[in-house]
């Protein structure tokens, strides 16, 4: 009986939490170096290996998701941020090509949310993050902005559920995500400040 319930067990595919499958927050918290002796899981940490002079963010598949590492091997960068999340946010390209944003960010509306956060030289962040698989081979990247310029990651493959383009009829009650130049940002339902951008639909690119 154990031994059946063995091989049931390793015949099955690890659940998915369905609403991963649609478009998500971008969450990228970060910190600067901690006061000695405390411990910070978000702080950054010596590079293993540092790209000469150049600063590199590198993004590898991995099962459920993507692991992504900033590593800094130029003079120390200062990466724009907001409430202690890095402005960065994945998108991956559509049937026709075109770049769409695959995560959202949060619309800020106090100017003290705003801030810059130190990388230093020789130092890297490193992240993971979920991304279902799906049947829509495509390609993804990060974009991100240090010193308020806008700036890309190398491109991976990766399969993907076409609905990671759009939102649940749940998630649109909650929030207007509007997209805007490739950056999707999430607005209290019928604000005017999404006005002359495209609301992210229910249904926009859900067939595979």
């Amino acid at each position: 009986m154990i031994l059946l319930a063995a091989i049931v067990l390793a015949g099955q595919k690890p659940k998915v939490n369905e609403e991963q499958r649609y478009i998500q927050p971008a969450n990228y918290y970060v910190s600067q170096i901690p006061l000695r002796g405390k411990a910070d899981r978000w702080a950054p940490h010596p590079a293993a290996d540092i790209p000469e002079q150049a600063l590199r963010v590198m993004l590898s598949p991995k099962a459920g998701g993507l692991n992504i590492r900033i590593v800094n091997g130029s003079k120390d960068r200062f990466f724009d941020a907001q409430d202690g999340s890095l402005s960065a946010y994945l998108q991956a390209e559509d049937r026709k090509g075109a770049w769409q944003p695959i995560e959202y960010l949060f619309w800020a509306s106090c100017g003290n949310s705003c801030e810059r956060i130190p990388l230093p030289s020789g130092y890297e962040w490193t992240f993971q993050t979920a991304l279902p698989a799906g049947r829509f081979k495509t390609k993804a990247r990060l974009v991100y902005s240090v010193d308020g310029v806008r700036h890309y990651s190398r491109q991976v493959e990766v399969l993907i559920p076409m609905e990671r383009f759009t939102q649940t009829a749940k998630m649109a009650k909650k929030r207007w995500i509007a997209v805007r130049d490739g950056l999707a940002l999430a607005y209290p339902p019928n604000s005017t400040r999404a006005k002359n951008a495209r609301i992210l639909g229910v249904n926009d690119h859900a067939t595979e």
